[in-house]
């Protein structure tokens, strides 16, 4: 039995998919990079959580993916997982690919998670070897640092950055 403290919860099961017993899993607050398979996972069941080999898994839209499980191959036996948890071992996750600003972000929609802080980015500039996202508002200039613990996440279709700013950086 896996303990609960070495798993994290991925997603649900929201509804079958195909008829050789595929699922599909909506994942929440991870990116397609950090998700990878075949591997074990976890699907909680009656307060359990029961080990399924998934044999693939491909991504359907952006928080959505198929996944195909050992043993689970009609849609009847998919059937009764829909509505299902599941979790994965911690070590199972991708480390997460480094932040990278080789995509002109100008115009970009920047919020801040903490504060509602709300701009529009320029550009990323680097100030003595250390990258910055410089972001504009009303009157105003910002410099943020360009760094994975502050950049949540920029999402390029949607053309938005969101981040954790430090409290106060924008009080400057």
């Amino acid at each position: 039995m896996i303990s609960r403290e070495k798993c994290i919860m991925l997603g649900t099961l929201v509804k079958t998919h195909g008829v050789h017993g595929s699922l599909l899993l909506r994942v929440q607050g991870f990116e397609d990079h950090e998700i990878k398979g075949p591997g074990s996972v976890f699907i909680e069941t009656n307060g359990l959580l029961v080990p399924f080999f998934m044999s693939d898994i491909k991504q359907k839209s952006g928080d959505e993916f198929i996944i195909y499980l050992d043993d689970v191959d009609t849609p009847e036996k998919a059937e009764q997982l829909k509505g299902h948890k599941v979790f994965i071992e911690i070590a199972q996750l991708s480390k997460k690919k480094p932040l990278h600003a080789e995509r002109d972000i100008k115009g970009y929609t920047v919020t801040d998670r903490n504060s509602g802080f709300t701009g529009k980015a320029s550009e990323v500039v680097n100030m003595a070897g250390t990258m910055l996202l410089k972001v504009l508002k009303d009157d105003g200039e910002f410099l943020i640092p360009f760094h994975e613990d502050i950049i949540r996440k920029i999402n390029h279709r949607e053309k938005t950055i969101i981040i954790d700013a430090p409290e106060g950086l924008f009080e400057l």
